[in-house]
């Protein structure tokens, strides 16, 4: 985190980690997909780039497309 923000780079920190810890607790997986569908709130294109450490080995396939359609819609084209 310290390294990004040394490159003058905003960094926006968001903790994947903890909504499917919930949705497990609560018994709700079947919910996961689409709470992930409406997870992140940035903008359209907006994002120059995004590390997704290893969140996706932690997800079945429809929470880990649902997830991935949102971080393609906030990324910026090319």
């Amino acid at each position: 985190h310290h390294f990004f923000g040394e490159l003058g780079c905003k960094v926006i920190v968001e903790d994947i980690t903890k909504d499917i810890d919930r949705h497990v607790r609560e018994g709700k997986l079947d919910h996961l997909a689409a709470a992930l569908s409406k997870r992140f709130p940035q903008e359209s294109d907006s994002i120059d780039g995004i590390l997704c450490w290893d969140v996706f080995d932690y997800l079945d396939r429809k929470p880990a497309r649902s997830m991935a359609e949102q971080l393609a819609r906030v990324l910026k084209p090319d």
